[in-house]
Order: structure tokens, then C-alpha cells, then sequence
């Protein structure tokens, strides 16, 4: 670790980088733009609406910290899911874990590690698809298909999201079925024995009245990762999923739309679940090898459907009902240890069924205020079954491990949020939201009738009687209040301070009474204070946008998970244990240099750490720690991204050249509480290119390009395991190969 002094110079350096590198660049766009003697309507940049606030409105207008990423920046820069648009986003960082259906997300510097199978509790960011929230943190890697555009929102979102959005939001957005027919389809092929295929088509029904729209793809490619028991090439690390997604959009009038979807999601994975680092008898220290001796695999299935109804009454309000469904299931099975040993083989499947239903009302817009008011209705109820096997697998089984629980959550919410327009350039926000949140859970342990081999074999435990645990409930008001003055219609700066929850939480329900006699069965809510400035600016014509933000946010009664590996059976103690604070910006900026040259990116500075935090477990030492004035994990100081597209007309047609750039700071892995270079991550710069042609009087399109053109391999996960006996030994991942390929999409 670093020395006082040394990480306090680093960081006053790395903030220094953090507020000039947009300055600069913001003023070498400004010269570049003055000297230009085009000054014509085409160089103003694109206007990016959003639905932040459940309304329509530019993003410079909304008093927020909120990235927008449109559907063709996202196919441009190869972003298949929310990991990997991660890398475009100031202070988001979606970090990796033992398994990919793990959703590891940090915004501005908070995060609470929400294991996969941990039905109880949940993550700190919420993820909303057309406004339907996803759910149980296994879905939080949500996959793209035909979308319009991304929205992440930084900080406490809790009056118009809801429980759960404690450091932030995202929220995408589908393409909708449009009156006119259309369709497309889009093939890459590439390193790897990539085969991805995608298409859509839009078919008008019923004239201005009734579209259809069918989007689907499959995604094929091998993997990167070497077995040394098996003598496996490309092992692991592959992928294989399809999606589709069936759309309707009914306009019986001018003042109503509805829109109904169906969509599914499945996933087979041979998974790069970690490799060993350490350990000569299990270490052969050649990075993407592994030595266990049974595959890991993950199965996901997802399916959600939805209806929206939107109708404006005569008066122009609009009242909007959106009505969700998901089951989502997951199971996995894994060689616990990673070794050449018959030491320990875990498996498992979660599943869960979800309902919501929101109805808002909106007034209309006037000169004296506005507000949006509704109420929010959740039913969830989740499943979790799990196995632990000592020994061979199917062979003599020295004891096994069998347990599962379910949890119940039934929430309802009221909330409203106003703005009140004291002067035609003053702005007063404020909002209210009431959550009234019950959680039932009920463990369901297990046991084995006849021989551990055959339970072992056939994977049909008898379950025993339940036993419940007592409810849990969180009854709390989450809150808004800001302001916002307007210098000019270029330039805004807003003040804010909010209040966030996250629910009441199980630990991994084992036995509730046992648990409830030691303090580890729940956890209460945990909250957040943020306090927020910023400006959204453009200058010349819109040719250049800037926005910044400084935040300051407070954590009480943070939800901490620590695994206790020092017994028999591993025990995941959850409790009110922290208080921490995360203090930082955001820059985000975009530059139209010329009209073939467009600029953009962000900065993002973090200052995360644990203020108070006592007792917890170190799963090296097996000695209790004060962690107090450790960095959170997945915080690193600095993360910023740069992207640079350039046009031009070339051999008939329009070549797109585009580079993009990455960077992230040095950081702890996710488990990585205690800060010891067991867990330490390297700073990561990853480099993707795309260069796409389209001829002229043609749609078709092909695109060449490469992803991780540098090819880092530095390490993207990081932990110490104790197992193996006896000593234990440190595992990790490594960043993903460079890859390459051909693009070609043929509109229709």
C-alpha cells in the first residue's frame, strides 16, 4: 500500500487531470471553431432528448448529472451490453466477478457487494428497461438489441425510480414500431469464430393507426481461455446467446398510444470463472489457463412482457400506466475450488417472478410550475436453491451441502415531483416519494434420505420443513429539493440536494433462528444524503457542449456483506456496518470541430471510502479488521473516455472512421474491502477502432474493426480464496483479447 503522503500528492495530481483535460480540450475546439468560416445550421450539435424526470426533455435542461448514449453510438462502439458501455460513461464502472451473471455496478464510487445468489438483498443501482424495473441483481447485465438510447443518472434517484436507486439509474430505451415499413439485418464475423447475427422489421398494420415490429439475433464466438488438465483450447471465456423481442404500437387517436412488448433472452456459458495466481502446486503462472478439472457453467433465461398507455385528457394532462411482467431464471454449476482436486463442486439456480405497475399523472407546462405525481406497485417473489459437494463428484462423496430459501417483497410507493418557476430564469425542484416495502423470507434447508453419492449424482434433495424468518419492513421517504438558473439558452447551473433508501435485506437465509441469536440474519435500510452542483453549457452555436458536476455524497447504515470461510458451512453475515462517503465530479463534453470532425467524452474523479467500519473479516488473516478509511471497492480515482469520428466522401461513398479510448484508474477488485494488493487492480487503457463504408445512392453498410487494439491483459478481477486447503490462494481474471472483425448491415 501506498504511503499517506504519496496517495494524498497522487490524487491532488490525478484531480488536477480530472479539470483540465476538458478545458483543454474544450479550447482547442474553440480555436478550431472560430478559425472556421462554416457556420452553417449542419455543425450545431444533435439536440439528445431524454425521459429522466418521466418527461421528454433535452438533456441540457435537466437538472441532473445524466449521460445519454444514442442507439448508433452504442452499435458503433461495439457495446453488446452494459459492461461494455460502462467504459463510456464518467464515474460508472460495472466491474467483473466469479460469474457473469454477477452485476458489479459502481457509481460514483458506491457500491455494496450483492452476491449472485443472494436473493435478499439488493443492489444499489436500479435498472429500468422501457421503465419496467429488471429486478434481482442477476439482471443487471441487461443485453442490447434494437435500442434508442441508454440513460444512466448519477446520484440518488429515489423520487421518480424508487427503493434501490441509492447512487443512481439506468434506463433504456427500446426503438418503437414505427407507421412505415422497414427492416434491417446486421452480420459480424470475426476473431474467435465470431458469428453475430441480428435483424428487425416494421410492418405498418393498420395505416397511422397500428405497427408491428420483430427484432431478434445470435451471438456465437469461442473462447480465450486454456484448460491445462483437460488439454481444452479456447475452453472458456466463449459466448452463445439469443434474444428477440416482439413490439406493437396502437395510435387510436392523436392523444393515445399504447405500447405492448415481449421479449426473451438465453444464455449458455462455459465460463472464465477465475484462474489461479498462486500456489505452485496449483499455479502454472500463464495468464487465460485454468486447472479445474470440472467446467463452470451458466444458464440464463429471461423473459418480460409490458403494456404502456399514454393518453392525454382534454385539459392536457397525461396519465401513463405501464404495467410490467418478468420470470427470470439462472442456474450455474462450478469446480469451487479451480483445481486439479476433487475438493469442492458447487451449483445452484435462482429464479424470479415480478410484477409492476405504475400509473402517473403529468400536468402540462406552464409559466408557474409543473409536476409529475403517481403511484408505484411491486410484486416479487424470488427463489434460491443451492448445492455444495465435498469430494469427487460422482464418485464417493465425502458430505454435502444442500440448502435454498425463498423471498416475497411486495412494495407500494406514492411519490410527486414539481417544479416551480419563481422567474422565467429560476427554477425552484422539489420531490416526495413514500415507500412502504415488506419482505417475507422463508429458508428451506435440505437433507439427503439415502447415500450423499446419489444426492450428489441425481441433484433431488428432499426438502425439510421451512422455517420462516421474521418480515422485514421499510417504511421511509426518499427526497429531492434544488434549484436551477438559466444565464442565457446556452448555459444552466442547478444546486441540488437528495435523499436515497435501499431496502431492508436478508442474509443468505440458512437457519433464521441460529441467525437472528447471532445478529447476521438482516440488515435495516441504509441511506444516502447527496449534494450536488453543476452547469450544462454550449457555446458557438451549439458546436460545443460542456457540462460538469461536483457531488458530495454521505452514506448512513451502509449494507455490508462479508463471507465468514472459517467455518464448516461458509456464513454470509450482512449488517448496519459502515459509514462512508464518496465526494467527486463528472465532465462530460462534446465538440463538432468541423463538419467532418466530431469530438466527445468524459472525466470522472472519485473520492470513495469507508468513514467507519469495524469488525470486519479478513479472509486471509481469519482476523477481524477496521476497515475505516479504506477505498470502497471498484472506485477508482480517475476514469475518463475519449472518442474522436471523423466523415469524409471517398471512392463514391462515406467513410466513418472512428476511435475510441479508455481509461480507469487503479482500483480494488469487488470483494477487495480490506485494501491489499490480493485484490489490487491495475489502471486499464483499452483502444477500440471502426472504419465503415457506405457507397452513395445505397444503405448498406460494412464496417471494419477492432476492439482492445492494444491488447492489454491486465488483471479485471482479483481475490483471495481459501480454498484449496491449506494455505489457500489468490485467483484472478484478465482482460479480454484483442478481437477484430467485419461488420456488414444490409437495410431493407
Amino acid at each position: 500500500m501506498q504511503d499517506t503522503h504519496t496517495k494524498i500528492d497522487n490524487i491532488k495530481n490525478k484531480f488536477l487531470m480530472t479539470a483540465m483535460a476538458p478545458i483543454a480540450l474544450t479550447a482547442l475546439c474553440f480555436s478550431a471553431a472560430v478559425s472556421s468560416e462554416d457556420h452553417s445550421p449542419t455543425m450545431a450539435l444533435e439536440e439528445i432528448v431524454v425521459t429522466a424526470t418521466k418527461r421528454v426533455e433535452s438533456k441540457q435542461d435537466v437538472p441532473i448529472s445524466i449521460s445519454a448514449v444514442g442507439g448508433d453510438d452504442i452499435e458503433a462502439s461495439g457495446s453488446d451490453d452494459l459492461m461494455a458501455l460502462s467504459n463510456y460513461v464518467p464515474n460508472f464502472v460495472f466491474g467483473q466477478s466469479y460469474n457473469a451473471a454477477s452485476s458489479e455496478i459502481s457509481i460514483r464510487g458506491a457500491y455494496n457487494a450483492v452476491a449472485v445468489g443472494t436473493i435478499g438483498a439488493d443492489q444499489g443501482v436500479g435498472v429500468y428497461i422501457d421503465g419496467v424495473y429488471a429486478g434481482k441483481q442477476f439482471n443487471g447485465n441487461q443485453n442490447f438489441g434494437e435500442v434508442e438510447r441508454v440513460e444512466v443518472l448519477r446520484g440518488p434517484q429515489g423520487t421518480l425510480f424508487g427503493k434501490n436507486t441509492i447512487s443512481g439509474a439506468i434506463n433504456i430505451i427500446t426503438k418503437k414500431p414505427v407507421n412505415e415499413a422497414d427492416g434491417g439485418i446486421t452480420v459480424d464475423i470475426g476473431s474467435r469464430g465470431l458469428l453475430h447475427t441480428k435483424g428487425f422489421v416494421n410492418i405498418p398494420i393498420i395505416q397511422d393507426k397500428l405497427a408491428l415490429k420483430v427484432s431478434g439475433g445470435n451471438r456465437e464466438q469461442d473462447g480465450f481461455v486454456d484448460n491445462t488438465t483437460t488439454g481444452q483450447n479456447d475452453y472458456a471465456g466463449g459466448i452463445s446467446h439469443q434474444s428477440g423481442r416482439i413490439q406493437a404500437r396502437y395510435t387510436p387517436s392523436e392523444k393515445t398510444t399504447v405500447d405492448i412488448s415481449a421479449d426473451s433472452f438465453d444464455a449458455d456459458l462455459l465460463e472464465y470463472q477465475f484462474e489461479i495466481i498462486t500456489g505452485t502446486q496449483h499455479n502454472d503462472d500463464i495468464k487465460f489457463t485454468q486447472t479445474s478439472n470440472h467446467p463452470t457453467m451458466t444458464t440464463t433465461s429471461r423473459s418480460a412482457a409490458s403494456i404502456s398507455i399514454e393518453h392525454m385528457l382534454d385539459n392536457n394532462f397525461t396519465v401513463t400506466s405501464i404495467s410490467g411482467w418478468r420470470d427470470d431464471e439462472l442456474a450455474w454449476e462450478g469446480d469451487t475450488d479451480g483445481a486439479v482436486l476433487d475438493f469442492a463442486f458447487s451449483g445452484g439456480d435462482l429464479s424470479q417472478s415480478q410484477f409492476t405497475q405504475e400509473v402517473r399523472l403529468a400536468s402540462p407546462a406552464n409559466d408557474s410550475y409543473d409536476f409529475v405525481a403517481g403511484i408505484y406497485y411491486l410484486k416479487q417473489d424470488a427463489a434460491n436453491r443451492q448445492m455444495v459437494t465435498f469430494g469427487a463428484m460422482r464418485g464417493p462423496v465425502a458430505g454435502n451441502i444442500l440448502s435454498g430459501s425463498d423471498v416475497n417483497t411486495d412494495s407500494v410507493a406514492a411519490f410527486v415531483n414539481a417544479n416551480f418557476h419563481l422567474k422565467d430564469d429560476l427554477t425552484l425542484h422539489a420531490g416526495l416519494r413514500y415507500t412502504d416495502e415488506t419482505k417475507e423470507g422463508i429458508a428451506i434447508p435440505t437433507t439427503c434420505p439415502i447415500n450423499p453419492t446419489t444426492c450428489a449424482a441425481t441433484r433431488q434433495p428432499t426438502l425439510t420443513e421451512a422455517t420462516s424468518a421474521p418480515d422485514l419492513n421499510t417504511k421511509e421517504p426518499s427526497w429531492t429539493f434544488g434549484i436551477s438558473q438559466s444565464f442565457s439558452d446556452d448555459a444552466m447551473m442547478y444546486g441540488s440536494i437528495s435523499r436515497g433508501i435501499k431496502s431492508a435485506a436478508y442474509a443468505d437465509l440458512k437457519d433464521p433462528v441460529a441467525q437472528a441469536a447471532s445478529g447476521d440474519l438482516t440488515a435495516d435500510a441504509e441511506f444516502v444524503t447527496n449534494y450536488e452542483i453543476g452547469a450544462k453549457t454550449s457555446w458557438l452555436d451549439r458546436r460545443i457542449e460542456l457540462n460538469i458536476a461536483a457531488f458530495f455524497m454521505d452514506y448512513e447504515d451502509m449494507q455490508v456483506r462479508t463471507t465468514d470461510l472459517t467455518t464448516a458451512v461458509p456464513i454470509m453475515r450482512l449488517s448496519n456496518a459502515a459509514e462512508a462517503s464518496t465526494k467527486g465530479l463528472e465532465v462530460e463534453f462534446k465538440a463538432r470541430v468541423s463538419e467532418s470532425l466530431l469530438i466527445s467524452g468524459g472525466v470522472g474523479y472519485t473520492d470513495a471510502q469507508f468513514d467507519n467500519y469495524q469488525g470486519y473479516r479478513d479472509s486471509r488473516t481469519r482476523a477481524f479488521v477496521d476497515v475505516s478509511g479504506m477505498d470502497i471497492p471498484l472506485a477508482p480515482n480517475l476514469n475518463l473516455n475519449m472518442t474522436a469520428r471523423h466523415t469524409m466522401q471517398i471512392a463514391g461513398g462515406t467513410v466513418i472512421t472512428r476511435l475510441d479510448y479508455s481509461f480507469t484508474d487503479s482500483r480494488y477488485s469487488n470483494s477487495g474491502v480490506n485494501n491489499t494488493d490480493d485484490y489490487l487492480l491495475p489502471t486499464r487503457d483499452i483502444v477500440n477502432a471502426r472504419m465503415s463504408y457506405s457507397p452513395s445512392g445505397s444503405d448498406w453498410n460494412a464496417a471494419l474493426w477492432i476492439r482492445n487494439a492494444t491488447d492489454y491483459d491486465g488483471k479485471t478481477f482479483s481475490s483471495f480464496r481459501p480454498v484449496p486447503p491449506p494455505s489457500g490462494v489468490v485467483v484472478a481474471k484478465y482482460q479480454e483479447p484483442r478481437s477484430y472483425g467485419l461488420s456488414l448491415k444490409y437495410p431493407f
